[in-house]
């Protein structure tokens, strides 16, 4: 029988001592906290990052009618006013440069129109809604020659329309170009 005090048993068994008492028990390795922190941070990151792509207004800002200075823009930014230094091509539009009426150009818009929530209704459709709104009559300046102007119609495509672009545009192309606005 072991009493108070007294060592007994097998190591490891309760009531025996350290072996080795009276040394420091051998340091913790910080690798675990280290680990731990850099879920943590990335966590976070994810999860900013997230809020950002799902929750911040990624539509562009329309511009003014008539800008103070060149800049380049999307074409959902377009409103009725703007000037644009050259409209040549056809296709599929994605940026264009706007300029101040003031300065030379080759087209302008004149007229838009907004078409309802839903599916994508076709190609075809937005073209005959847009060009309905699309007349010589939008253009209210008597400085261009009937015969030098054309009338453009941009709509948004099956992909833009995915993305909630609901504008069907108008655009006047002066051909020779012009300075000044062709609305009054």
């Amino acid at each position: 029988q072991w009493g108070p005090g007294q060592q007994g048993g097998y190591p490891g068994q309760p009531g025996q001592q350290n072996p080795q008492w009276g040394q420091q028990p051998p340091k913790k390795s910080s690798r675990g906290l280290i680990i731990g922190i850099v879920v943590a941070v990335v966590v976070i990151g994810l999860a900013v990052a997230a809020f950002f792509l799902f929750f911040s207004d990624s539509t562009p800002e329309a511009l003014e009618p008539d800008v103070s200075s060149s800049t380049s823009a999307t074409v959902g930014q377009l409103v009725v006013g703007n000037c644009l230094e050259d409209v040549s091509g056809s296709g599929s539009v994605g940026e264009v440069d706007v300029v101040p009426c003031a300065d030379d150009h080759g087209a302008q818009v004149v007229g838009s129109t907004t078409f309802t929530d839903g599916d994508f209704p076709g190609q075809d459709t937005l073209v005959t809604q847009t060009t309905a709104i699309c007349s010589p009559d939008l253009v209210t300046s008597g400085d261009v020659p009937a015969d030098d102007l054309s009338l453009v119609v941009w709509t948004p495509s099956e992909d833009s329309w995915a993305d909630d672009d609901r504008t069907g545009l108008c655009v006047a192309v002066v051909e020779g170009g012009l300075s000044g606005s062709l609305l009054d």
